[in-house]
């Protein structure tokens, strides 16, 4: 179930950020929170302005988090935000769209997009979607399925955005999940 709840999560989240991202050149931190009933909630680090939301509201966003998912309200979590990233194989940090997915049943990946943005053009250049098992930070205790068993099943998952396919790895590998760059062509 927890790869239906990260294709609906991440179907919402990764074009949100996407959109932002060709719109103003960068995009607020945000999360949704998926509900045992199937309701979809956002969360936002800060409401309204243009300024980067401060590190404590960053850390407000996960505290906030955290508190419904001990309160065993929400099954499902994905947060989202602009991340410095660097691949194993590349020697520059550059800009990426992280979105860490999070599942009661114990699923934990990052899915990491990194681009660039030329913008005398308004073109936004994605490279390689890239997924990462990570630690647990929302659910501190699985309730259903271990890690292991979900992803030996989880052969793969395509998001209707195109830009996702899982495929399994150790924690801690970096993985890219396709073989062409994509271009968005920002109006």
């Amino acid at each position: 179930m927890s790869n239906h709840d990260l294709t609906q999560l991440l179907d919402i989240a990764m074009p949100y950020a996407i959109e932002s991202l060709c719109q103003k050149g960068r995009f607020q931190p945000f999360g949704l929170s998926l509900a045992h009933d199937g309701d979809v909630n956002p969360h936002v680090a800060r409401t309204g302005g243009m300024r980067q939301p401060y590190r404590r509201e960053i850390e407000d966003l996960y505290q906030d988090l955290k508190e419904l998912a001990r309160s065993q309200t929400i099954m499902a979590v994905i947060v989202c935000r602009e991340y410095l990233f660097r691949a194993p194989d590349q020697s520059v940090a550059g800009s990426a769209i992280l979105c860490s997915f999070e599942h009661e049943n114990g699923a934990a990946l990052d899915l990491v997009l990194p681009y660039e943005i030329d913008f005398a053009s308004h073109e936004v250049s994605f490279g390689n979607l890239i997924r990462k098992l990570r630690n647990r930070s929302f659910f501190t205790q699985p309730r259903r399925v271990p890690m292991s068993v979900l992803m030996d099943k989880a052969q793969s998952v395509v998001s209707s955005t195109g830009l996702l396919a899982l495929a399994t790895a150790k924690r801690g590998d970096y993985f890219p999940l396709s073989k062409t760059p994509h271009r968005v062509l920002c109006r």
